[in-house]
């Protein structure tokens, strides 16, 4: 008699733990299959394309929408808004300032000052040559951490370096063909022209 009231209790007991994984289940499939969603072109995961309300509940969208720059679809984690004009910027393509602790698009990063060695040996801050240096660290240098650190490591001493060379012919004459120049030629082989 035990072995038969064992019997149906598993039984029952396994019976209801089935339909209620089934039913489980099927809610899963049920909420799934309306819910919008579009991957992540970034970082590849399917992420909730719009904001959902389910009775007091909000699902919010984890989609930002296209990159204004490269055109790929970017989710919360992978992308940033441009603090000057709102745009959707990928983590490739946004430009993070450390100053502002801001991300911005291509064509809103704030210009930082001159190249002071480079301007002191050029004797002007307008030749064309500087503009190189400068698009160099602002498309290139301040998307790494250790270009950042180049950055500031540069800015700290430079002003005064500058000053003394500005005031020395002879000095601004080798830092421009020894230093400048050749790294100039470097830098113009690739897109910084």
């Amino acid at each position: 008699m035990r072995y038969v009231i064992a019997g149906i209790v598993a039984f029952v007991t396994g019976s209801y733990v089935k339909t209620t994984l089934i039913m489980i289940k099927k809610q899963t499939r049920f909420i799934k299959a309306h819910i919008p969603t579009e991957k992540c072109e970034i970082c590849g995961r399917e992420r909730i394309a719009k904001t959902l309300i389910k009775g007091e509940k909000e699902i919010p969208r984890e989609i930002l929408g296209n990159c204004k720059e490269c055109g790929k679809l970017v989710c919360n984690d992978c992308g940033h808004l441009c603090a000057e004009c709102g745009g959707i910027v990928c983590k490739n393509c946004a430009h993070y300032d450390e100053k502002t602790d801001k991300y911005y698009c291509k064509e809103h990063i704030p210009k930082a000052g001159g190249c002071f060695i480079a301007t002191a040996a050029y004797g002007t801050p307008f030749e064309p040559k500087i503009d190189v240096f400068r698009d160099f660290r602002d498309e290139v240098l301040v998307r790494y951490r250790l270009g950042r650190g180049f950055i500031s490591l540069y800015y700290s001493p430079s002003p005064p370096i500058a000053n003394v060379i500005s005031k020395h012919e002879w000095m601004r004459c080798i830092i421009r063909e020894m230093i400048l120049e050749p790294l100039l030629k470097i830098l113009s082989k690739n897109k910084y022209k």
